[in-house]
This record gives structure tokens, sequence and C-alpha cells, in this order.
């Protein structure tokens, strides 16, 4: 009985460590791919709710000529609802 009880904690721990750093380790993305991602995500949330998408600040590692940095869909994508849609400069910096 006391095998199972140590196995289950052992696990139970295992998977917590696990979810503690599996956030911290986010893929990198090109800046084409993601881009668009921002493009369809401002078109269709300017459709449902008039406003650019909630998560529009948080910022994911993209790889912009050859460098990998982190940038929102905010700094790729000019997202006003009601007007077109237009992509920023590419730049890490």
């Amino acid at each position: 009985m006391i095998i199972i009880v140590t196995i289950i904690v052992i696990l139970i721990a295992a998977l917590v460590i696990l979810t503690i750093f599996s956030q911290g380790i986010q893929p990198a993305v090109d800046y084409t791919s993601q881009s668009q991602l921002c493009v369809q995500s401002c078109s269709i949330s300017c459709q449902l709710s008039g406003n650019p998408p909630d998560d529009w600040s948080i910022e994911k590692n993209v790889i912009i000529n050859g460098e990998k940095c982190k940038k929102s869909c905010k700094d790729l994508v000019d997202c006003v609802c009601g007007r077109e849609i237009t992509l920023r400069p590419a730049s890490c910096h």
C-alpha cells in the first residue's frame, strides 16, 4: 500500500514540475506565419466583437530575418476595426 501511495505522489509531483516548466518553453514561429495568424485573428475578432482580440498583446517567439525575438500581434499587425488591416515593419528591434 505504501508503495502505491509513493508512486502516486511521485507521478503528481512530476506532472506539477512538467506543467511549471512547459509554460516557459515556446516554439519559435517565422514572421510570415505569425503575422498571417495575427491578421486572421484581427479580422475574426473585429467581425464578432468590433474589437481587437483579447490576447493581442501576448508576446510569442518569432523569427525575423533569422533572429529570434519576442513579439505580440500588436507589434506585428495594425488592427483597427473598420479599417484595412496592415502589417507593421518586421524588425526585432
